[in-house]
């Protein structure tokens, strides 16, 4: 695990969409992650929408790194496989371009960031051991 010294306590990255399970990253807006005291909070900007929200380190359930292929990119091939075959490149960039999302669970909420920047998987690799870490500590007490 990580010490105090090394602990990652704050992350910024690109604001998240998730709808029904797809996650892909907004065109335009930022999320930032804070780990504060006996919680985590997220500020998320987007064009014309902003979102606060806290959850209690002790009401977490579970933090997790996915990474995902560009959801539209599936879809818009599979509409046009039909026309001289273009959708399979799609598909192609499916597999091909993936962006890394870090997501912090809490019952029914979750925490969406999408991970940018050189280094950022690291970032958000130590960033997820301190949530835990201080996660545990808060439920012993």
């Amino acid at each position: 695990m990580s010490n105090s010294r090394n602990a990652v306590l704050e992350i910024t990255g690109k604001a998240a969409n998730s709808y029904y399970s797809f996650l892909s990253p907004a065109l335009i807006g930022t999320t930032t992650l804070q780990v504060r005291k006996g919680r985590v909070v997220e500020r998320t900007r987007k064009i014309i929408a902003t979102r606060n929200c806290e959850i209690l380190l002790s009401e977490i359930d579970s933090v997790e790194i996915i990474e995902d292929g560009i959801s539209w990119l599936l879809v818009l091939g599979i509409f046009t496989v039909f026309l001289y075959g273009l959708g399979i490149i799609f598909w192609i960039l499916y597999f091909f371009l993936k962006y890394q999302y870090l997501i912090i669970h809490s019952g029914g909420n979750a925490q969406v960031l999408c991970i940018s920047g050189a280094g950022g998987m690291e970032r958000a690799k130590t960033f997820m051991e301190e949530v835990l870490r201080r996660s545990e500590q808060t439920r012993q007490g």
